[in-house]
Parts: C-alpha cells; sequence; structure tokens
C-alpha cells in the first residue's frame, strides 16, 4: 500500500508547506489544483505532456488525485457572477463556462447547489422590455 502526503486544494497551501514554487510549476499547480483540470488538459494548455506535468507536480509534492478526478471549481465570486450571467442576462451554461474557463456542467452544477432554477435545455430567459413613455 502506498502511502500518500497531505492533500493541498490550492497553490498557496503547497508554497505554505514547501515554500514558493518555480514559475513553470506554480503556473502547473494552479492549473491543477485551484482549476481542477486534468494532467492532461495542464499539458495541452501549457504545451507540455502529461508525463511531465505529473513528474512536476511529485517534484512539489503534490499528490496525484484518482482518475477521473475533481471537477473545475468555481469561487464564491465566480458562482455569483454565473448566477447573474444566468439569471438575470439569459446566457446560456455553455456561454458562462467559457468565460469562466470551466466546462458547463460545472456551472450547471455550481447554479443547483447555489439554488438557482435552471432552465430547459435550448431555452433562454425572457427577457423583461422596458418601454420609455
Amino acid at each position: 500500500m502506498r502511502r500518500s502526503g497531505p492533500r493541498f486544494a490550492t497553490v498557496d497551501e503547497v508554497e505554505l508547506a514547501h515554500g514558493p514554487l518555480r514559475a513553470r510549476d506554480r503556473e502547473i499547480a494552479y492549473l491543477y489544483l485551484d482549476l481542477g483540470l486534468s494532467a492532461h488538459e495542464c499539458g495541452r494548455r501549457l504545451y507540455l505532456s502529461e508525463t511531465v506535468v505529473l513528474h512536476r507536480l511529485a517534484a512539489c509534492g503534490i499528490a496525484r488525485r484518482r482518475a477521473g478526478g475533481s471537477r473545475p471549481r468555481l469561487e464564491h465570486r465566480q458562482i455569483q457572477r454565473a448566477a447573474f450571467l444566468y439569471a438575470r442576462l439569459g446566457l446560456s451554461l455553455a456561454a458562462i463556462a467559457d468565460l469562466e474557463g470551466v466546462y458547463p456542467n460545472a456551472v450547471r452544477h455550481r447554479l443547483r447547489v447555489a439554488g438557482i432554477p435552471l432552465r430547459p435545455p435550448g431555452r433562454r430567459a425572457a427577457r423583461k422590455r422596458e418601454y420609455a413613455t
């Protein structure tokens, strides 16, 4: 049985435990931990192989997630913004996901948890029209 080290949730936690990271390692750790991207997706965004990403994470003391790992995360501020864009402006989940750099299902899940009622697929929000009289 392999023992795993402490599980870090953010780059800041890694730097508190191990000191400042090199710029490239910090970038990799940010994508992997803070945004919740896979090692493959981190490598794609940084033009590195998945193997290099995993080696750099291990060198920084960051434990590898199990296959399927965690979903990209949205901060509280981003959830509020997503709720506004969805409920008030009528943007689609895909459009919001594109703006926030996460997957549409991540936005859908976070909106549901926040108690925002979801529209049926393919429906835009009805826009209220204000007429000047």
